[in-house]
């Protein structure tokens, strides 16, 4: 079993389905240990998440929030066709500082060609 397969069942915890939408819940953050960050694991990783998830269960949009000040999370995002579609202030509060939230969105390749035209 691949290593992006495993950590895809550690990350889903339930998946609602009806003929019309699948809701898959993230039950804990993603994230990828310092010493492997800038060696595209992340990108390894979401690619085949999202991979997985077009396959298995026909996702056709993903949504996700990440902290407004992880630059390098949001470029990541952004590069693997993640647009910003908002901002939630104070989402979080953490040792007395707030921080924002980033709204973005990944929608699947069919679904972003008609969104264009």
């Amino acid at each position: 079993m691949s290593l992006s397969r495993v950590l895809y069942r550690n990350l889903i915890r339930e998946c609602h389905s009806t003929p019309f939408r699948v809701w898959v819940s993230w039950q804990q953050s993603p994230w990828v240990t310092p010493e492997a960050r800038r060696h595209d694991v992340g990108a390894h990783l979401l690619t085949a998440a999202l991979r997985h998830a077009r396959s298995e269960f026909h996702v056709r949009q993903v949504n996700l929030g990440v902290n407004a000040r992880n630059v390098a999370a949001i470029a990541l995002y952004k590069r693997l066709g993640f647009v910003e579609f908002g901002l939630e202030r104070d989402y979080l509060m953490d040792a007395g500082v707030f921080h924002d939230e980033r709204h973005m969105v990944w929608f699947a390749p069919e679904i972003a060609a008609s969104t264009t035209e």
